[in-house]
């Protein structure tokens, strides 16, 4: 699981977006911590960090400690921390399988 996380780590860094946004990444079976400095370029006019910058962390959060399970069903919860310039999101996997009935899945 450990080589898992560690390919996962690389893939995200040279994610082209991630050459804009600089952050870091580690990446644990069923959870994920983000970092990055929140720079002037990353302000809207208010010279605060852009809306973009907190969804962008919490949701590759939530898809990086998932992609950690590899084959599980899941839910996700995510939360910021915000101390300027330092930004964190974290994410914990919640480990669920599915269950397959007629009518669909439910998890």
């Amino acid at each position: 699981m450990d080589s898992h996380c560690r390919a996962l780590e690389r893939m995200y860094v040279n994610a082209p977006i991630n050459q804009f946004f600089r952050p870091a990444i580690h990446i644990e079976p069923a959870t994920a911590e983000i970092r990055m400095t929140v720079r002037p370029d990353m302000h809207h006019a208010a010279q605060a960090a852009h809306g973009a910058v907190y969804f962008k962390m919490l949701d590759d959060a939530s898809f990086f400690s998932v992609q950690s399970l590899v084959t599980e069903a899941f839910s996700t919860r995510a939360s910021a921390t915000a101390r300027k310039p330092n930004f964190s999101s974290a994410s914990s996997a919640v480990k669920r399988e599915l269950q397959h009935q007629e009518q669909g899945i439910t998890g």
